[in-house]
């Protein structure tokens, strides 16, 4: 008792003079895909939430082609950005050069297997960006994660400390 789902195409068969012959009726069963759709949609959800709910995060989550899937995260909206200034654009595709040039490399690291992680400034904030490769269970890489964090009292608190060790 298994629910399958259909994906059903109709032509219909002329001749020559335009008469009808007939029709041809084609289906191929897309429940596999969908319900694949689903739990991938259910899982981008569960990075929504996680991300909203970590002060001083962004998450991101992008294609071996650098195509943003998810973009997510309190620092984000602090910077002005929204998610749809990411999601479905490759990264090649967003208008901020200073933050391209920076994660570029990064990313392209990530699709190749490889984490990284570094610190920049951005919009008078300090942030550490650590990028990771997704790997399928046979160790391929399909995808890549940035994670941004905002470090900027972390920074303060450190030039500080380095300030009054020097008096």
């Amino acid at each position: 008792n298994k629910t399958c789902i259909i994906e059903a195409r109709n032509v219909v068969v002329c001749g020559k003079d335009n008469e009808i012959l007939g029709i041809l009726i084609s289906g191929e069963d897309v429940t596999d895909y969908l319900q694949n759709q689903n739990d991938l949609q259910n899982d981008i959800n569960l990075y929504r939430i996680l991300a909203n709910n970590i002060p001083d995060i962004n998450l991101f989550l992008f294609s071996s082609d650098l195509r943003f899937i998810l973009a997510e995260g309190s620092e984000m909206r602090n910077n002005g950005f929204h998610r749809d200034d990411f999601e479905g654009r490759r990264l090649s595709e967003i208008k901020n050069n200073h933050l391209r040039k920076i994660w570029a490399p990064l990313f392209k690291s990530a699709v190749n297997g490889k984490e990284t992680s570094a610190e920049y400034q951005y919009n008078g904030y300090y942030y550490q960006i650590w990028v990771v490769p997704v790997k399928t269970g046979s160790n391929q890489v399909f995808t890549g994660v940035a994670i941004t964090q905002n470090i900027t009292a972390d920074k303060y608190t450190e030039q500080k400390l380095k300030s009054s060790g020097e008096e």
